[in-house]
């Protein structure tokens, strides 16, 4: 009976100790960011505005169903040569990048036409401290430990 009672009582010590290093070493979730486009109309498109410009993107977190939608915007600096049908001069997305101390995303953009590059950035909220899992022209994958 000694001997059950021990088996039990260290069960039960081990679950407590693994919950609670489960705890102490927080959650990892992940971060899914798309830039804004330029190829599609509605509201997820690049829009020259004459003074700057502004897109919509997407995050999702994790497997959370309904996305937020981050601005980014960028203001374009006078003499440039960024025209305003931005699908007619042929840009598109040519890279992403992630500043994990400021939590701010880069979206870059480029043409084949010899119109001038441009980027477009926003801060996401709580993703400072994050890391880069993956990363393609328009779409980043970052990890974060959430602290429980």
């Amino acid at each position: 009976m000694q001997h059950l009672v021990f088996k039990i009582t260290s069960g039960l010590a081990i679950t407590a100790l693994s919950t609670s290093l489960a705890l102490a070493a927080g959650h990892k979730f992940k971060i899914t960011i798309r830039c804004a486009d330029i190829k599609y109309s509605g509201v997820d498109k690049v829009v020259n505005h004459g003074t700057y410009l502004e897109g919509v993107g997407v995050e999702k977190i994790d497997n959370i169903e309904t996305p937020t939608k981050p601005v980014f915007e960028n203001n374009i600096v006078p003499g440039s040569d960024i025209p305003s049908d931005l699908i007619a001069a042929g840009y598109h997305n040519f890279g992403i990048e992630y500043n994990s101390t400021t939590g701010g995303i880069i979206c870059k953009y480029k043409t084949w036409k010899g119109h001038d590059s441009f980027t477009l950035s926003s801060v996401i909220n709580n993703t400072v401290g994050g890391v880069t899992t993956h990363a393609n022209n328009e779409e980043i994958h970052i990890e974060l430990l959430k602290i429980q």
